[in-house]
């Protein structure tokens, strides 16, 4: 039997396989070997594992991730809107995007959380405080956010990248930052280790209803952040992707499930079956802020 951890291990090290009875199926995570793409990767691979046979590549680089899918191998595959833009910047020469927005399953938009283990919402927008914010990469998304932070509060606060959500949480944990801005699943996770997430960098939002809205507190400053996620299916026919996409739903509704585990019964990430133009509007919206548009 293939447990949890045995996956984690073998995701850090890049690439896992887990053969069954079935059809194969190649999930690719394009974001780092820590970070929530490769969890929910992992977490996808164990829960589809008795149906399918499954091979997990998290080479740690979205451009790598671009070139593990091939015209033929049924995939699913994670791709955030800031390696959309980093992508049509031209950052992946020689790689050709294959997933169109018509063969998304599942869309999310997974807004970030203030966290600390040792100081409080007050203590952060104290007049005069300093310390440092960890965040994952690129840091151009976070730098905007953070210097409109010292603005409105006349703080000074410094910016400390690491390569993943997962990688950030940890620092924080270890006490190598003060605070980390992370996304819902990391900050469940902070909070179960004695943390606190005390501020939602964007709009009031029903899944933190306790949690005060950072861009409402700071005004005219933007200091919202968060990551649009869109999950591909490709190369597969219109009968295997919808009974793909049930069993993935199936997961997702069973909260003993390894996805219904990692996102809390789905609390801790806002998930969008029925893609509408809705979705794919504020997708091209933020890729084009990102490249300045």
């Amino acid at each position: 039997m293939i447990t949890f951890s045995k996956i984690t291990t073998a995701i850090i090290s890049g690439v896992v396989s887990i053969s069954s009875m079935a059809a194969d199926l190649r999930i690719i995570s394009s974001g780092s070997k820590s970070g929530s793409y490769s969890m929910q990767a992992m977490a996808y691979s164990k829960d589809l594992a008795n149906k399918y046979s499954v091979d997990v590549r998290v080479p740690g680089n979205y451009c790598e991730a671009l070139k593990q899918i091939d015209d033929k191998t049924p995939t699913l595959f994670l791709w955030g809107h800031d390696f959309e833009s980093d992508y049509r910047a031209g950052n992946c020469k020689g790689v050709k995007f294959k997933p169109a927005q018509n063969t998304a399953i599942r869309f999310d938009k997974n807004s970030s959380l203030v966290c600390s283990v040792k100081f409080n919402k007050t203590q952060f927008v104290s007049d005069g405080a300093s310390g440092s914010i960890g965040h994952t990469v690129p840091k151009e998304q976070f730098t905007g956010p953070i210097v409109n932070i010292n603005k409105k509060f006349n703080t000074n606060y410094s910016s400390v990248p690491y390569n993943g959500n997962g990688a950030t949480r940890l620092a924080l944990i270890n006490g190598e930052i003060d605070y980390a801005m992370v996304t819902g699943e990391h900050a469940a996770f902070i909070t179960g280790k004695g943390g606190s997430c005390f501020f939602l960098m964007d709009s009031p939002s029903k899944k933190y209803p306790d949690v005060a809205s950072l861009q409402e507190v700071v005004g005219p400053l933007n200091v919202s952040h968060s990551f649009d996620t869109f999950l591909y299916a490709v190369n597969m026919p219109s009968t295997q992707k919808n009974e793909l996409v049930a069993d993935i739903r199936n997961a997702h509704k069973n909260c003993s499930s390894a996805i219904g585990r990692y996102t809390k019964c789905d609390t801790t990430i806002d998930f969008v079956w029925d893609i509408s133009n809705v979705e794919t509007s504020r997708w091209e919206a933020d890729v084009n802020s990102l490249l300045g548009k």
